[in-house]
This record gives C-alpha cells, sequence and structure tokens, in this order.
C-alpha cells in the first residue's frame, strides 16, 4: 500500500457475527418447522431500555397472535441482563414464545422477522439478512440513555428529565435514521418506527412484512448487500504484510 493511501477492508464487526448450527438445525431444536413463521424479539442489552421495550414488545406480541395465531417467538436475552430482572419481565403467560440467553447469531439466521430497538444488533442482522422493524417509542424519554454532558445533565433532579425529553426530542428530529444499516446505507432498508408510536403500530407493520414473503426476500437481499462480506480481518492482516514488505 502506498504511503499516504487508504484501505477500506470492510467491518470487522461482521467477523464476529457466527451461527453455530444451521438454520434448519436450530428451527428444528426449536420445534419450528420449514413452513412455520418466527418472528425474534431482541429487546436491548441496558437495563433501563431493556425494563421498557419488554412490555411493548409483548403486547405487540399478543396483537400479532390474534391476527396470526401461528406465528412462533423467540427473546433473545443479553448476557448483560440480570436473569431475575428478566424473569420477571417475561413471566406473562403468551404461548408460542421462547426465550434464549447467549443465542443471538442463531436466532437471527433461523427467524423470518426481527423485532428491535436500533443498536449494533441491526447491523448484525442486516449482515445475515434477516428482515427487520426497527421501533424506537419515545413517550418515555427519559429511559432512553444519552452519553457524555446531555446524559449527566439528565440525572439532575427536578430539572433533569425536563432537559433529557428536550434533548432527545431534538436529538430525533436530527437523526434521519438510528438503524446502522440504513445510516449506513443513507435510505429507509429496514423500516423504523419513532415516536409516539403503540404496540398496534408495530404490530400492524410486522403483519404485513409475514404476509409479504416478496417483500421480506428484497429486504433480506437489501440488508446484505449494504453490510457487505466478512473477512475484515484477513484483508487487515493482508494489506499489513504487504505494506511492511514493501517497506
Amino acid at each position: 500500500m502506498a504511503p499516504g493511501k487508504g484501505m477500506v477492508v470492510g467491518n470487522l464487526m461482521l467477523d464476529a457475527v457466527t451461527p453455530t448450527v444451521s438454520r434448519e438445525k436450530f428451527r428444528a431444536e426449536l420445534g419450528i418447522s420449514p413452513s412455520d413463521l418466527l418472528v425474534a424479539l431482541f429487546p436491548g442489552s441496558r437495563l433501563n431500555e431493556f425494563q421498557y421495550i419488554v412490555p411493548f414488545f409483548l403486547e405487540t406480541v399478543r396483537l400479532l397472535q390474534e391476527k396470526k395465531p401461528q406465528i412462533r417467538f423467540v427473546v433473545s436475552l443479553s448476557p448483560f441482563v440480570p436473569p431475575e430482572i428478566a424473569t420477571n419481565l417475561l413471566s406473562i403467560e403468551l404461548p408460542g414464545i421462547v426465550v434464549l440467553r447467549n443465542a443471538q447469531y442463531n436466532i437471527m439466521q433461523a427467524a423470518d422477522l426481527g423485532l428491535t430497538i436500533p443498536g449494533t444488533n441491526t447491523a448484525e442482522m442486516a449482515f445475515l439478512g434477516l428482515p427487520m422493524l426497527v421501533a424506537v417509542p419515545l413517550d418515555r424519554p427519559d429511559l432512553i440513555p444519552l452519553e457524555g454532558l446531555p446524559g449527566l445533565v439528565g440525572k439532575m433532579p427536578v430539572v433533569g428529565k425536563w432537559i433529557k425529553t428536550k434533548a432527545i426530542s431534538k436529538l430525533n428530529q436530527r437523526l434521519r435514521f438510528t438503524a446502522l444499516p440504513n445510516i449506513i446505507g443513507d435510505r429507509e432498508i429496514a423500516p423504523e418506527l419513532r415516536g409516539l408510536i403503540k404496540p398496534q403500530d408495530v404490530a400492524e407493520r410486522a403483519a404485513h412484512l409475514l404476509s409479504d414473503p416478496e417483500e421480506r426476500a428484497r429486504l433480506s437481499q437489501e440488508l446484505r448487500q449494504i453490510m457487505g462480506e466478512a473477512g475484515a480481518a484477513q484483508r487487515l492482516v493482508l494489506a499489513l504484510q504487504t505494506s511492511t514488505r514493501q517497506n
């Protein structure tokens, strides 16, 4: 590589996105037939977000089950969510739901649709070609974590909650997208539902996608294309070796 020249090797994060079993085997382990539709829920790893979004997603599940009783659901639990909190929040009795921890890549590969909040997992799902809906409810902005000074100010007594609400509102207006594949592609590939949304809004959009396999296939292809291929680490090593030999 010539001095002063740059080289794009890809996204190093994608090299870690490695399912451990095939889609077919994992679905079989869950008792899901090839004809069943599987929806995966990704409620995040930050505790305050998790505690808010789980009831939102479970109500979405209930509404979806009314529309399509045959759908199966799996919840992907982050290792950073304490088991007792997860158990308490997910104790609601809804049929057809499986809760798994530390199996996110197998889940992403096996599912037909993902319901998620913004985060790194949107890039991982896109890489594996999982169509997704990204939900950003903003009726509780005090629960949304902010980095830096805005986050610190938001914790102040009395006025902190009001300041944080204003900051979230301004940030939402400035941001075109929140899902990483949409940010990378500079267009909405994965549908985003943001603002004062309700579980009904997400359930209706999800039901539409679940009824349209061609649209899901199109989304899957676009998401894969925008994220590119794995192998960035190997390409980086090769580039460094080449540069060393040339020098």
